[in-house]
């Protein structure tokens, strides 16, 4: 998470975290994704990054699947015609 002011960074993780590496103030905005976390009980912030996916990636993983097979998932054996989790 990007955050405007170097105070806000011990507001939002705790008190000191800043100074033991959390920039959550620096982060680019040309780096989606980026966030600083902290565990309750851990005392030191690690730096994250969660997945940003463009709607070029979207229509890639669309033409790579096209030609896929759909395989339906059996039944259970009692004959229910549930699907078997």
């Amino acid at each position: 998470m990007r955050l405007d002011e170097p105070q806000q960074v011990d507001m939002v993780l705790g008190d000191g975290v800043r100074q033991r590496g959390a920039a959550a103030h620096e982060i680019s905005e040309n780096t989606p994704g980026v966030a600083w976390v902290k565990q309750d009980g851990q005392r030191e912030p690690e730096r994250a990054r969660a997945f940003h996916v463009t709607d070029a990636d979207l229509v890639d993983l669309g033409v790579y699947l096209a030609d896929a097979t759909v395989h339906d998932f059996p039944t259970r054996p009692d004959g229910t015609g549930e699907v078997a989790a």
